[in-house]
């Protein structure tokens, strides 16, 4: 019995991480795309000088910590995913046994 439950729970809570995953990666592709855009039709913009440097070694550096972000936003809400699943499959279980 709690086989059954395990394993509806695992395939929901995979489609869950899943479409956080592809929600996340289309955030970082369209940044991406404009970045890259912005090298291909507007390079002269990216020699402009911002704080001392190029505006595009600002905006490589901003793309990398913006891939870091998302990264631990993943996590972090991967990990909440994971503890409401846990929650519920434990509820689930517990009403059964009564």
């Amino acid at each position: 019995m709690m086989q059954q439950y395990t394993n509806a729970k695992v395939d929901l809570l995979f489609r869950a991480k899943l479409q956080l995953g592809i929600r996340l990666l289309l955030c970082f592709f369209s940044v991406y795309a404009i970045f890259v855009s912005l090298h291909v039709f507007k390079p002269h913009w990216l020699s402009a000088p911002v704080v001392g440097v190029s505006l595009g070694l600002v905006l490589s550096v901003g793309l990398i910590i913006s891939t870091v972000v998302l990264a631990l936003a993943f996590h972090l809400l991967s990990c909440r995913i994971e503890r409401t699943f846990a929650d519920q499959l434990l509820q689930t279980v517990t009403q059964e046994k009564q």
